[in-house]
Order: C-alpha cells, then structure tokens, then sequence
C-alpha cells in the first residue's frame, strides 16, 4: 500500500549512506539509490490520485460501470441500467416528490429510446396491439414520414399491452427515475442541472412546441441531453407512461427496495415532460415537468383529449 511504498522511499536512501568505501562508489549509489526513491515516490503519488478520483467517482460514475447494450428481434435497444441505492424525489419540487427518501433498486434493463411508430407498427400488424388514437395532427400515427418518431397518442393500455408483448413491462416509476438521473446522479435533468433548452431537449421554447416545428422529433435527436448510460428523450418529446398508480403520500411510506407503487388507484403516472405545454398551466410550471423527479397522474384510458398527444412510453425489463 501507500505506507509500504514510503517505507521502501526511506529505506533506499538509508541503505545509500549506509557505508562509503569511495567518493565515486557513493555517488554512484547515491544516484541510483535517489532515482528508485524518485519512481516509487512518484508510484505513490499515482496510486493516491487514482484513489482521489475512484472517491469522487464512486457515487457519480458507478452507474456506468457494467452498462451495456443489445438489440433484440424486435429492434429495440436495450440498455443493462446496474442497480443501487439513490435519494428519489425532490424538495425544490411539487409536494407529491416529498420527502426525499432513500431507494435501492436490483440491476434492470430499459430501452434506449421511446418506442418508435415502426416499431409499435409491428405489434399492430401482429394482431395484438390496438392502432393509437389519430384524431390530431399533433399524433405521429398515420404519417408517412413518422416511422422514426416516438409513437405518442397512446394510452396506459397501449403501452402495457406492447411492453408485455417484446418481452418486458413499463418501468416503475423508481426505475424511471434513477434511470434518468444516470443511475441515481443528484440531477435536476437526465443531462445534468444546466438549464432546460432546445440544445438538450425536444421542448416548447419561445420559437413554439416542438422547438418551432410544433411536433414531436425523431428518437435521439438530441444527443446532448442523453444520460450517462445513453437513455434519449428522458426529458421532453413525450411524456413516458410507468407502470405505478399515483398517490400523491406514497413518497411518505414508500418502501425502500424496489417500490412498484400503490396496489390501486384511479390514475396512473407518466414522467419526463413533453414537446408541449399541453398538460402545464405556466411556463414556470412547464419547465418543472421536465425535471427528473417531477410527477404526472393522468388517467390511464384518457381516450382522445388534448393530454394523448403529448403520452408515450419506453419498456424496461429485469435481467435476464
């Protein structure tokens, strides 16, 4: 360890003084002796910086450590999220993300992006998923050139039903928010706390819904508001439905490993925010929807109303 190092520092310049048969011979020894004394003073160094950097690491960059990816036949990229222990909700938000309490999740998996209209497509044209509602120009369903786009305008009952056919189910809502603050980080946003922008995410700015194109985006069109394991659109482009029924307390008896949410209730919750202000009554409460430990309750059979535009989802599943 470091000790043994500085010990084995001194006892080689001990060891250079120790007898001076001649001047040369002592020189000779002396350099020598200083040179190791230089490499393993200089080895020490390295070793106690690289433990500075483990400790400052250790609870920002863990979740990195062991994340992984893979495509499954149904073209979803998965994406290995390691378990641990976060602080979940927030005291700078809504009352219903009080209190801040402690969460221990087991090691899961979600899909890198928000199911696409292909590949929602494919569950339809399988006979086992209902087609989205389409009654709005704002729903991707229906639109030639949407293939990539999140498939939006879906309920609860859309999204469970696709979850459990590729395999998996929708995220809880725990899951949802370690995920987006890159394995339980303290960010405000899945980037970090810089200031919600169209730089980040696929939001409503003063150019309009949309970032000006009044619609939702491609999957991953914005990069830079990725989280550390590569989780897109965790804030905006849609709001991502879970699988927990809301209660407003249920921060106040949640349990501490794996919550999956109350056993009932009459609305189910949706995270990340949206393209649009659709569900906010002010800018200032808008911007707070994005936020990683913001919460939504929205019925989850909404039907067609001005809320189903802005409603998407992602899956998530345990490991397998």
């Amino acid at each position: 360890g470091h000790q043994d190092i500085l010990a084995s520092c001194w006892r080689f310049v001990d060891e250079s003084s120790y007898t001076q048969p001649s001047r040369m011979w002592y020189k000779s020894v002396k350099l020598r002796s200083c040179w190791r004394c230089l490499m393993l003073c200089f080895r020490l160094l390295l070793a106690v910086a690289s433990a500075l950097m483990f400790a400052g690491c250790h609870s920002n960059c863990a979740a990195e450590e062991g994340s992984s990816t893979n495509v499954d036949n149904f073209g979803l990229t998965w994406v290995r999220i390691p378990g641990g222990t976060f602080q979940m909700g927030s005291n700078h938000g809504a009352d219903d993300e009080k209190p801040v309490h402690s969460v221990t999740l087991s090691t899961f998996e979600m899909t890198a992006t928000e199911v696409t209209v292909a590949q929602y497509r494919k569950c339809v044209d399988a006979g086992v998923c209902n087609v989205p509602y389409a009654d709005g120009s704002y729903c991707n369903w229906g639109i030639s050139d949407r293939n990539n786009y999140p498939v939006n305008c879906v309920d609860w009952n859309h999204a469970t039903t696709y979850a459990k056919w590729v395999g998996g189910r929708l995220p809880t809502e725990a899951e949802w928010e370690y995920a987006a603050r890159s394995g339980g980080r303290n960010h405000k946003y899945p980037w970090g706390n810089q200031t919600a922008t169209c730089s980040y995410a696929v939001m409503e700015e003063n150019g309009g819904r949309g970032c000006g194109r009044e619609s939702t985006w491609p999957v991953c069109s914005k990069p830079a508001g990725n989280t550390s394991q590569g989780l897109c659109d965790m804030s905006g482009n849609v709001w991502e439905w879970v699988e927990d029924w809301y209660d407003s307390g249920y921060y106040k008896n949640s349990p501490s490993s794996n919550p999956i949410g109350p056993v009932s209730g009459s609305y189910r919750i949706a995270r990340g925010g949206a393209f649009g202000m659709f569900m906010a009554v002010s800018r200032e409460y808008y911007y707070d929807t994005l936020r990683t430990s913001n919460r939504a309750s929205i019925i989850p059979s909404c039907g067609p109303n001005i809320y189903i535009f802005s409603l998407g989802f992602r899956c998530a599943r345990d490991v397998r």
